[in-house]
């Protein structure tokens, strides 16, 4: 983690093995969480700049994460290994919902909220 305007470096997060290819801030701004070419999934804590859990469960290249809007403690990542893994970081390292999509998964989203997704089926 740097800053942009100055280019200096601010954290260096470095137990994964290979190139990480996305990271994302917690909602809370205190934690990140990034996927590797390594396979594994890790939650930081930005602060210490130490890993809080390592979520082990891909069985290929990690490429996509995105933090859900209803909880802050629920992700998912996308990996080439054709799978999207549900997490919640208070339940430890396992996944707590495997998908399996059929083709290496490059980007993922959740749906908003419920409501929205009413309003949407109206139109």
């Amino acid at each position: 983690m740097f800053d942009a305007n100055s280019r200096s470096v601010l954290r260096q997060f470095k137990l994964h093995k290979r190139a990480t290819r996305v990271a994302r801030f917690g909602a809370d701004k205190l934690h990140v969480l990034s996927g590797s070419d390594d396979v594994t999934v890790r939650w930081w804590d930005v602060s210490a700049g130490s890993q809080v859990l390592r979520l082990d469960g891909h069985r290929d290249y990690v490429r996509a994460a995105a933090a859900s809007p209803a909880s802050h403690d629920t992700w998912l990542t996308g990996s080439y290994d054709h799978t999207v893994k549900l997490w919640d970081v208070r339940a430890g390292g396992s996944a707590v919902l495997s998908l399996e999509h059929g083709a290496p998964v490059e980007d993922v989203a959740f749906f908003p909220s419920g409501e929205e997704m009413r309003e949407m089926r109206g139109v």
